[in-house]
This record gives C-alpha cells, sequence and structure tokens, in this order.
C-alpha cells in the first residue's frame, strides 16, 4: 500500500504560510497537509478541509510533536515556527527559535531511523541576517552561500538565525538519506508585513512621526524579497527536491536613506554612541518595539548573492528589492 504523502508545516497560521498552505493545497502535491502553530488560522480557507488539519502546538513541546509525527508521518516537512518580533524573554525565544527548529529537526530524523516511517525532506526557512557581522565590518555585497554565518549577537534574531543555520549544515551531513533545503531569504516586504521592517517604518518618538532613525556615517544598501516571490520560492523547493542552501533575494538593493525618503519621511541620524544607548534604553522602559541590537542591521552591509537561486534552484523573482519595497512604502501611504 502507497504510503500518503503528508505535509507538516509549523508555523502554519501566518498569513504568507497560509498562502503557501493554499498554493500547495490546489496543487494537489498532498494528500493531507498538516499546520502547527500556537494559534489557530483565522476566517480564511478557502479550500476543502478534509486535505487540512490544524494541531495547536508550541515546537518546545517535544513530546507534543512526537505525538504529531507519529499519528500523521509526515514525508516533507517545512519548518517555519519562529520569534520573528523582539521580545524581553530572552530564554524563551531561544527556546522557540533553537531549542524548537533541533526538535523539528531531529524528530524528523527518528522518523526513519527509529519508526521506518522517514521524512523525506526538510525545507527551512533561513535568513540573510545570518550573515551579519560587527566585527567584519569590511564585508561588501555580495555575500555567497559558503561564507560563514554568525549573526549579531546584538540581535537575536539574527544570531540565532545563524546558530540553527550552522546545525542545519551538521544535521545535512549527518543526515544523508534525508533531502535538506535551507533558504537564506532576505527581509520580505509587501502590503501585508507586519514585521519588524514595519515596526521601524511606523515607530517614532511623540512628535517626530516624520522621522526615522540612522546611525549617522552609515547608509548601508537593503535587500528584500517580495511577499508573491516568498510564497512562489517556498512552494517550488516543497514540490520539487533542491537539497543545499540558497540565498533568495530579489534582485538590486535600495540605500537605507532611499528607503527612507520612499517612506516619505527623513532621516534622524546620530552616532552609534549616542543612538545604540539611547534605543536601548527606549527599549528596556517599553516606549520602544526593538533592542538596540536592531540598528547593527541599519549599520552594517548583509547583502546576499542570489545567482545560485536563480542558475541552480532555476528561480527569477518577480519583483526586484526595490519594486517589492516601493508596494510596501505605497501601502503605508
Amino acid at each position: 500500500m502507497k504510503r500518503p504523502q503528508v505535509l507538516l508545516i509549523t508555523g502554519s497560521s501566518g498569513y504568507l504560510s497560509q498562502l503557501v498552505i493554499e498554493k500547495v493545497l490546489a496543487a494537489g502535491l498532498f494528500d493531507k497537509v498538516v499546520g502547527l502553530d500556537v494559534k489557530p488560522p483565522v476566517g480564511w480557507w478557502p479550500m476543502p478541509k478534509d486535505k487540512f488539519v490544524f494541531q495547536k502546538g508550541d515546537v518546545r513541546d517535544n513530546g507534543h510533536l512526537q505525538n504529531i509525527f507519529s499519528e500523521y508521518q509526515p514525508t516533507v516537512v517545512l519548518h517555519l515556527a519562529w520569534v520573528f518580533n523582539p521580545v524581553v524573554d530572552h530564554e524563551f525565544q531561544r527556546a522557540v527559535d533553537v531549542g524548537g527548529s533541533q526538535n523539528i529537526f531531529e524528530l524528523s530524523a527518528r522518523m526513519g531511523h527509529t519508526l521506518g516511517i522517514p521524512v523525506r525532506k526538510i525545507v527551512y526557512m533561513s535568513s540573510t541576517t545570518a550573515y551579519v557581522n560587527p566585527n567584519n565590518q569590511w564585508q561588501a555585497p555580495f555575500i555567497k552561500e559558503e561564507d560563514a554565518v554568525s549573526g549579531t549577537p546584538r540581535y537575536l534574531y539574527s544570531k540565532h538565525k545563524a546558530e540553527v543555520d550552522r546545525y542545519v549544515q551538521g544535521f545535512t551531513k549527518r543526515n544523508t538519506q534525508m533531502t535538506v533545503t535551507a533558504l537564506r531569504g532576505s527581509i520580505i516586504i509587501g502590503p501585508h508585513t507586519k514585521n519588524i521592517v514595519s515596526q521601524v517604518a511606523d515607530w517614532h518618538l511623540p512628535g517626530m512621526g516624520r522621522y526615522m532613525f540612522a546611525v549617522r556615517g552609515f547608509n548601508p544598501p537593503m535587500q528584500f524579497l517580495s511577499e508573491e516571490d516568498f510564497v512562489e520560492v517556498l512552494f517550488k523547493t516543497i514540490a520539487e527536491d533542491h537539497p543545499g542552501i540558497f540565498n533568495v533575494a530579489g534582485d538590486g538593493v535600495i540605500p537605507y536613506g532611499d528607503m527612507i525618503q520612499m517612506l516619505g519621511k527623513k532621516p534622524l541620524a546620530l552616532p552609534p554612541a549616542m543612538i545604540y544607548p539611547a534605543t536601548e534604553l527606549l527599549w528596556r522602559a517599553g516606549h520602544c518595539p526593538f533592542p538596540a541590537g536592531i540598528l547593527d542591521l541599519i549599520r552594517y552591509p548583509w547583502v546576499a548573492d542570489n545567482s545560485k537561486m536563480k542558475m541552480v534552484l532555476n528561480f527569477a523573482p518577480r519583483k526586484t528589492s526595490r519594486e517589492a519595497f516601493a508596494e510596501f512604502a505605497a501601502s503605508r501611504k
């Protein structure tokens, strides 16, 4: 009897995750899609529900994850669960990002080793923020997949993405029977975006709505991936086998100063010695949605070379970085 094809998606209830699920089901790639998230999807589902099942769960809960793996026996796993916006509780953030990711990967391997029902493929959404490294200020665009990932220790999203990225590289070498695809994606942007970029764009001190913070003396190139291209590249790597690591980003870059101008704002550029402690003080006091470490992302270059994505993955983004950001900027106005 042929084994049913089952896709397990962690972090399944976000807007973009839901679009991926819809596209996968419409293509008829799997007999069933299992969504795992701490909150259920709300009011969006247009497809037959017999093909989709939602499981409320936390990637930190290894026991519950074992039950889900045993019950549904996924053949493909898409791991998206992550703490995307900064939180004060660093232990919690690391437990979800790093511990949760390791739980998913190790359980995927164990399914084959101990139960004889192997997960055939894992697709993991890494990030180009893993390239951010304040100690390599000379590192200029464009960064290739074989370059080191360290992440900035001052911003946990970046630090954890780099740590899990390195773990995934080791996991891949230990589990050669599985297809492992790691997509180092640039920041996703578009009219529905609610992430750290939208927070940076929207946040301001009282009476200073026309200004955006900048680090004086720095105007790094920024790189983005449109919402549509994010959905398309995930669908492609689910539908096809493409083992390896791929930088995934729109063509071209936008200087940070141009981004501020496109949002209809003006830069409030302060020297590093002033802006870092001021931002951290506001964060700790609860008056700012992000810690000072995020300033490393608008200070140091971390632009990725997307040529392997085009040549090996055979994926060409429909929108450039500038076009994707322009769409986002227009939605804010």
